[in-house]
């Protein structure tokens, strides 16, 4: 069987809808052509920004940092780097390359610092629910000249983040689950360096869910669960099962994949 990339909730999540939303105004801010004046670059021939994440953030975040580095390499041709260091660490950090921040405000020291030195205004994401926002930061760091930062209010505000950037770069919700080919790129920027941080969420609809039909052949032990099932019939069958629910597929927008 495929390994599927199960959504890092585990214990928070229900039923989750299925469905995949229309990209969100955050998907305005990116331009994928050389001459988006102004803007800051994420990615360019032969280079992949770096994902800071913070050591003290939640596993689920640090999951799916992991996630949105391949899916850079899926439309790249090079992943992007993942790297933990914590506010302090990264005041003695250089970097060349592209830096997107991902952080759950009162858990990423990250964003907490970025916070604090009032570089990014939480406010309007801070105690929400499954809410995030999009900052273009100037020089956070006195060895970085600007930085991409993604600030979830929660953990799945920060997964949302996560999977919105790579649905908008180009590879889809349906990427794993209908062999959806990625977009290739190879420009990547976010338009107006310094503007206000965009935000996104919270949902409209607080709880939302899916009926499960658990009649034959879908959803019955006694055919995708069933020992003595064939590892073929359990691969075609792998999108019935709970696992599918739970996909990224489902997790792709913050009115999606919440209990």
């Amino acid at each position: 069987m495929k390994p599927s990339r199960l959504l890092p909730l585990a214990g928070s999540l229900l039923f989750p809808g299925a469905s995949v939303r229309a990209a969100g105004p955050e998907a305005s801010l990116f331009a994928f052509t050389e001459d988006a004046a102004g803007g800051l670059r994420l990615a360019g021939p032969g280079v992949a920004p770096e994902i800071w994440v913070s050591p003290n953030e939640l596993p689920g975040v640090i999951r799916v940092a992991n996630d949105l580095a391949a899916d850079f390499g899926r439309v790249l041709g090079t992943n992007a780097t993942v790297v933990s260091t914590d506010f302090a660490g990264a005041a003695k950090k250089t970097s060349s390359r592209p830096v997107i921040v991902l952080g759950t405000v009162g858990k990423s020291s990250l964003v907490d610092g970025l916070v604090s030195a009032k570089k990014v205004d939480a406010g309007a994401v801070a105690g929400k629910w499954e809410t995030f926002s999009f900052t273009t930061v100037s020089a956070p760091w006195d060895g970085v000249a600007a930085a991409f930062v993604l600030a979830g209010s929660d953990l799945r505000g920060s997964v949302f983040a996560a999977y919105s950037v790579s649905e908008i770069i180009g590879v889809s919700p349906w990427y794993y689950w209908a062999d959806a080919p990625p977009k290739k790129r190879t420009h990547i920027f976010v338009r107006s360096a310094g503007a206000a941080s965009t935000v996104v969420g919270p949902p409209s609809v607080k709880f939302r869910g899916i009926f499960l039909n658990d009649e034959d052949p879908g959803l019955s032990m006694t055919s995708w669960g069933s020992p003595s099932a064939t590892s073929k019939r359990r691969d075609e069958d792998e999108c019935l099962t709970p696992g599918f629910l739970t996909s990224r597929l489902t997790s792709r927008s913050p009115v999606q994949g919440n209990s």
